[in-house]
């Protein structure tokens, strides 16, 4: 959503010299920031920009920005009271959460260099070849933009936790170096097979992310709702890497599932979540959940790279594999290559 009205934000702002009365851009950019507070990095140097090339200063100040911005401020209070039911203000929670306590940090932690060397590069995938000869050939006249570029990239080297999407607010930027390398390449013959080597690389790379990789955490999840439709009442523990598979939201039928924790905790900073926990030592944290849970769990999901750490407890309880899906060429850390599903010997089907 914060790229989108980035987006939006960007047809005003660039069309400021012929209409510098115009502060819709300003909404735009302010619903992004109620949205998603960090989307500010990248239009604090744009905004400042137009405050240092306008002619009545005080007027956009007192007339235009404050006004939008207690007006906006307002109506997210406004409607976080009626959802929450009491008096909040979310964004200042965003900020303490993720700077203040630095709890995003507690979700994983990458280098300064990551950005780098790994998201933006893998961000725009092969239009980063675009986005060289954009930068190449025409980096002094959109200097503008390549500045915001590395100023956004620098600041959000400074967080530790860090992940591909909190640079998509960039994309439309990327597209305007990506737009003059196209134009300029589409006069020669040569650059035209160049062109058509980007875009084959581009399709065979959505291909493969989009229906290939990592789709075992979405195809178990059309099992067990199979399962559940054609009768049956599976009780579900998902002892994989907390958040993996869609959960409910996917599965639309009443039936219990239990997935291992990763709350932070604000108060204790020796605080290790469940899932931590679990892996520490899998087959004895089990071996204590089943002496507490009244109703026996039916159904196991976990990657495959944790069913040799369990298989003791498997055969003691009667648990056979039942299902077994494909989930990626590129196992990572507590990822496996597949997700498999493993039954109570009276629920195989």
């Amino acid at each position: 959503m914060e790229m989108v009205l980035t987006s939006v934000a960007l047809t005003y702002y660039s069309v400021l010299c012929q209409h510098k009365n115009s502060m819709i851009y300003l909404v735009v950019v302010g619903l992004a920031v109620i949205i998603r507070p960090t989307v500010a990095i990248i239009w604090i140097p744009l905004v400042f920009q137009h405050f240092l090339v306008e002619q009545y200063k005080l007027k956009f100040i007192f007339k235009f920005l404050a006004p939008i911005c207690i007006s906006l401020l307002l109506l997210s209070l406004v409607l976080d009271r009626i959802f929450y039911g009491k008096w909040i203000l979310v964004q200042l929670n965003f900020l303490k959460f993720n700077l203040f306590y630095n709890m995003a940090g507690f979700y994983g932690v990458h280098p300064w260099y990551w950005y780098i060397t790994q998201g933006f590069p893998v961000l725009l995938g092969p239009q980063i070849v675009l986005f060289a000869i954009g930068v190449f050939y025409h980096g002094r006249e959109l200097k503008q933009w390549l500045f915001i570029i590395l100023w956004t990239i620098i600041i959000y080297s400074f967080l530790g936790h860090k992940e591909f999407r909190f640079l998509m607010g960039l994309l439309p930027i990327v597209a305007l170096f990506n737009g003059v390398a196209m134009f300029n390449m589409i006069r020669t013959k040569q650059s035209l097979v160049i062109m058509l080597v980007l875009v084959i690389a581009s399709i065979f790379i959505a291909a493969y992310t989009g229906l290939v990789h990592q789709r075992g955490v979405i195809q178990v999840m059309e099992y067990l709702r199979l399962v559940a439709a054609s009768g049956g009442t599976p009780s579900v523990m998902f002892l994989m890497p907390c958040h993996s598979t869609p959960y409910y939201s996917y599965i639309h039928t009443n039936f219990p599932m239990r997935f291992l924790e990763c709350q932070p905790d604000l108060k204790d900073t020796e605080y290790v979540d469940e899932a931590d926990i679990f892996y520490q030592n899998p087959k004895e944290w089990l071996d204590k959940e089943f002496k507490l849970v009244n109703k026996p769990t039916t159904h196991l999901v976990m990657f495959d790279r944790l069913v040799d750490d369990i298989k003791d407890f498997l055969e003691f309880w009667k648990f056979t594999k039942c299902h077994d899906v494909f989930h990626s060429h590129f196992p990572d850390g507590r990822v496996g290559n597949r997700v498999v599903v493993f039954c109570q010997s009276k629920d195989v089907s």
